[in-house]
């Protein structure tokens, strides 16, 4: 079953854990395409949706750099291939021995969830914009 593990600290972790069940669970994972305008750059941008209906990213790939678009063009392909179910697993032990290969030990939660398209969430390409801060 294709998985996104998201690891960080373990007190923040438990702070991930506890606001996604408080925003009633993850209802879906999906790769967004979104623009800075002002740089002239495209990216992937992962995104949960919680059951409350808020969006909340999770990771940011850039459209152009080969190694990170074969990641989104992978999780496309699982999601094509395996069906719609997936796991978001978040994990501690970021800075440690475990950094970007998190055990079961490291694991605090694991949310069972769906994978879906921009157009099933009704998500168009979102675009950076700025705020000037006249102060």
């Amino acid at each position: 079953m294709p998985a996104i593990i998201i690891q960080t600290s373990r007190p923040k972790a438990k702070t991930l854990v506890k606001q996604l069940q408080e925003a009633q669970g993850i209802e879906a994972v999906c790769f967004n395409p979104g623009r800075d305008p002002m740089a002239v750059e495209m990216f992937h941008l992962g995104l949960l949706k919680t059951g409350d209906g808020e969006f909340h990213l999770f990771v940011e790939f850039s459209a152009t750099d080969p190694d990170e678009h074969k990641v989104v063009e992978r999780w496309e392909s699982w999601r094509k291939g395996l069906g719609d179910r997936c796991l978001v697993l978040v994990a501690s032990g970021v800075t440690g021995a475990a950094r970007g290969r998190p055990t079961i030990r490291d694991m605090v939660a694991i949310f069972e969830t769906r994978a879906r398209t921009p157009e099933e969430l009704r998500l168009p390409p979102l675009q950076m914009s700025y705020a000037l801060d006249w102060d």
